[in-house]
């Protein structure tokens, strides 16, 4: 697995670099940020979503290519 390596280039940043990709994130201003990125934990919700997005996604696929299949049998 790649290492990822986490850096904090000031006030409530924090920023990871994990493969060739810079993640960044920040507070919002009622957090004390700058709100320059989205937060960890809004990251954290977003990486869910997407991952079931993915899935779906790909279900999707998987049904069309099948329906595809059956028709051409």
């Amino acid at each position: 697995m790649d290492e990822f390596e986490v850096f904090f280039p000031g006030g409530k940043k924090v920023a990871a670099n994990y493969r060739g990709f810079t993640i960044e994130t920040d507070q919002p201003l009622q957090g004390g940020g700058d709100n320059t990125a989205a937060s960890p934990f809004e990251l954290f919700l977003a990486s869910l979503a997407t991952c079931a997005g993915f899935y779906v996604l790909r279900l999707r696929t998987l049904k069309a290519s099948s329906r595809m299949l059956a028709s051409m049998s």
